[in-house]
Order: structure tokens, then C-alpha cells, then sequence
């Protein structure tokens, strides 16, 4: 299937990142080799094969159940982009349990959102059942096209915590042309992440400045959804260097979700 020009230029701007991407690639290949962590999981949901890679909290592994759990979900458009685009998050979310997910994409198996959403909540209850403890914590946490699946997760599973990063929330007003023309014989409207109220305790929502055409998503979500929202706004940010700010210790959006995950 030919991609589109918007898939293609996700790819190239996530490419930019290779900098950090590729030396914590080949550690983590390197690593679960001889280690036990970080390690990838692998296993069956009801259609396919499902991946994701799990780095406990390194301050103590003997009892990373005390931290919080923050699974973080890819974006892409829904059909590209992979897990290991964001590996490096490990490198700099150690106070953390991190779970980052291969989900179904829209070009895999059957080609339908409902498998694509169907192996994301397969994901968030295999670590609930299998990696942490009763009561843990989880923030589910997305970017892009992960923001809206990670978004429409926490309205079918309750969670402690929804960080959404330049997500694109109301696919009934503004599904990228280009999904709609690879997949016409879908309905994307169910899939709103405001068709039900949030489950989650807590959102924080954000947006590079430099993206204000997707801000009526953000305005969505806070008219679909009965909790107090936290909406922060990074400045010199678009839609992709906006992930910069996620491991720039110094930046006010990193202190933003950090003060946001931990209390």
C-alpha cells in the first residue's frame, strides 16, 4: 500500500531523532540478550502476535510495583511508526516502570481501528495482570495518533492518569484525508476518544505552539469529557519537535508530566 505524504513525513522527522534512537536501540537488542531487563514481552491477543517492551523502574528492581506504571503509545497515523521509535524514552524515564507497545497498526491483520484498539487494551491488561501489583499506578500516555488510542483507552479502562501529546482526539471532524482514502470502507466516527467520558483520575493534554490547527482537538476533549484537565502549551514546538521536550529535564512540559506522574 502506497503511504501517504503525511505518514512519509512522520517517518522522516522521527528518523531526526536517530541520535538518540539508534545507540538505545542496540543496547536494548544488546541488554535483553544477556539481562533480564529491559526485555520484550511477547504474546497472543485473539488475532495476532503482540510486542512491547517493559524497563522496570531501575532505582529498585525488587520492588518497581512502588512506582508509577506510564505505558506509552506510538503515534504514526494509526498504519506506521513503531515502538522502538520511542526507545529512548528508557534512557531517561528510569524513576518510572515503562511499557512501550508494538500495537496492531491499521495496515496489519484485518486493517480496522476496532483491531488496532482491540491489541492496545489487550496491552494495558496484560501489564495490569502480569507486571505490576493490585493498586499500581498507570498513566497511559500517547503521541500523535497514540495520544488518541492511549485517549480512548482510558474511556473503557480506568486508569490512574491520561497524558496526551498533539493527539488527534474527534476523527469524526478531522480524520487525516489520506486514512480515510487508504481505508474507505471504514467508519471512523466510533472512534472518537470523546464518544464516552474519560475513566482516567487525571489529563494533562499538550501541543506544540506551532500547531494550532489541531487545537480544536484539544477544545473537544474538554467539552466531551467531565474531568479537570491540565493544558500546557510548550513554546518553539510543532508536532514532532514537541518530543524533544519529553527528555529535556530542564523543560517546563518534562517538569509538567513528571510532577504529573509522580503525585
Amino acid at each position: 500500500m502506497n503511504l501517504s505524504s503525511t505518514f512519509i513525513l512522520y517517518k522522516e522527522s522521527l528518523d531526526k531523532l536517530n541520535e538518540w534512537r539508534t545507540p538505545i536501540n542496540d543496547k536494548v537488542d544488546q541488554i535483553s540478550k544477556t539481562s533480564k531487563y529491559p526485555t520484550k514481552i511477547n504474546y497472543w491477543d485473539a488475532h495476532d502476535r503482540c510486542e512491547f517492551l517493559y524497563q522496570p523502574a531501575t532505582k529498585n528492581l525488587n520492588s518497581q510495583n512502588e512506582y508509577p506504571t506510564v505505558i506509552f503509545f506510538h503515534g504514526g497515523a494509526w498504519v506506521t511508526g513503531e515502538g522502538k521509535d520511542f526507545y529512548f524514552l528508557i534512557k531517561h524515564w528510569r524513576q518510572w516502570n515503562l511499557v512501550i507497545p508494538n500495537y496492531i497498526r491499521m495496515v496489519d491483520g484485518n486493517q480496522s481501528m476496532q483491531h488496532t484498539m482491540q491489541s492496545v487494551l489487550e496491552t494495558i491488561l496484560y501489564v495490569r495482570n502480569n507486571l505490576i501489583g493490585h493498586g499500581a499506578k498507570v498513566i497511559l500516555m500517547g503521541h500523535s495518533a497514540g495520544a488518541h488510542l492511549a485517549a480512548y483507552a482510558s474511556t473503557l479502562l480506568r486508569c490512574d492518569g491520561f497524558i496526551g501529546l498533539s493527539g488527534l482526539y474527534n476523527l469524526k471532524k478531522s480524520s487525516p484525508q489520506s486514512l480515510t482514502q487508504n481505508f474507505p470502507d471504514q467508519d471512523f466516527d466510533p472512534w472518537c476518544a470523546g464518544r464516552f467520558d474519560t475513566l482516567s483520575n487525571k489529563v494533562l493534554l499538550s501541543r506544540g505552539d506551532q500547531e494550532d490547527n489541531i487545537h480544536h482537538h484539544i477544545q473537544y476533549l474538554q467539552a466531551a469529557w467531565d474531568v479537570e484537565m491540565d493544558i500546557f502549551i510548550p513554546h518553539n514546538t510543532d508536532h514532532f519537535t514537541i518530543i524533544h521536550e519529553l527528555v529535556n529535564k530542564q523543560s517546563k512540559l518534562y517538569k509538567k508530566i513528571e510532577d504529573f506522574i509522580n503525585n
